[in-house]
């Protein structure tokens, strides 16, 4: 198996979020992109412009990553607000 990769949901505290999983694991964040820096039809409203449209922090061979859900998208139910990716060797392995 190559890797667990696990991307979590989160509420407006993306950000904060991995900034202590930075502290804690160590390395730099592969990836910071905002919801301000997606082409949008309709303009954001300005408190959602800084939230996270996905964030990443490589582990080892896994990544974590995360972002924070726009307002109308969805509610973040905290307990089930994750996805886990299992990236195989191979399609036997699959």
């Amino acid at each position: 198996m190559k890797a667990v990769n696990v991307t979590l949901l989160f509420d407006g505290e993306a950000e904060a979020a991995f900034n202590v999983y930075k502290s804690v694991f160590g390395g730099e964040f592969s990836n910071v992109q905002r919801l301000k820096d997606m082409p949008s039809p309709e303009p954001l409203p300005a408190e959602e412009l800084n939230k996270i449209l996905h964030m990443s922090l490589p582990v080892g061979n896994s990544v974590i990553n995360g972002m924070d859900m726009p307002a109308g998208r969805g509610v973040v139910n905290k307990g089930n607000n994750f996805m886990v990716a299992v990236d195989t060797e191979s399609e036997e392995e699959t």
